[in-house]
């Protein structure tokens, strides 16, 4: 009998947990949000790509420039 009312109880209990899992939306949002974030900052890549990549040539150009410059001293 004690066994019975346990196992009735611990089934009340995760019908409750599930319901409350079920119902919170509160991180919903965020992730909504992340994704919607995440799909800017993709398009923007593909639109500026020629432009990030002549910003970053420009880059690892002086980058290797200074360092020659540098081992030759």
């Amino acid at each position: 009998m004690i066994c019975a009312l346990s196992l009735m109880k611990n089934n009340f209990f995760i019908r409750g947990l599930i319901k409350r899992l079920v119902r919170d939306e509160r991180g919903e949002v965020n992730m909504i949000a992340i994704v919607l974030i995440i799909i800017v900052v993709l398009i923007l890549a593909v639109i500026f790509k020629d432009g990030l990549k002549r910003v970053m040539m420009g880059m690892f150009d002086t980058m290797e420039e200074k360092i020659e410059n540098f081992n030759n001293e």
